[in-house]
């Protein structure tokens, strides 16, 4: 039997509007996202954390029909959360969503409410 742990992944990234105005005003404004992340091991959170970031960022430039960008040529931020206050936030917070370990949630549906 593998045991499942609950790990909050949290990354930094740009959404298409912030991505325009800190490459037309050389500013750096970013946005962060969390996700609750069911995994075997923080490492196995982490990791998938990664790819569904990619895939996030994508999806909200897709939707915005704004230029291709890669989160993670970017180099933004990403973390499994330790820090009690803000996992508390996130315990108790609708906003954050959660899935398993090697399964893609809805991002089509997330991004759209990121989007309004």
């Amino acid at each position: 039997m593998v045991w499942v742990m609950r790990y909050l992944f949290r990354f930094g990234f740009e959404s298409p509007d912030e991505f325009a105005a800190n490459r037309d005003g050389g500013w750096d404004d970013e946005s962060s996202e969390a996700v609750w992340i069911d995994a075997p091991s923080a490492d196995a959170a982490l990791d998938w954390g990664r790819s569904l970031a990619e895939q996030f960022v994508e999806k909200l430039f897709e939707l915005a029909n704004a230029e291709g960008y890669s989160w993670q040529a970017r180099g933004f931020a990403s973390w499994i959360e330790s820090e009690t206050s803000v996992l508390e936030w996130a315990r108790k917070s609708p906003e954050v969503f959660a899935t398993n370990y090697g399964q893609m949630p809805d991002l089509a549906a997330l991004a759209a409410l990121r989007s309004e």
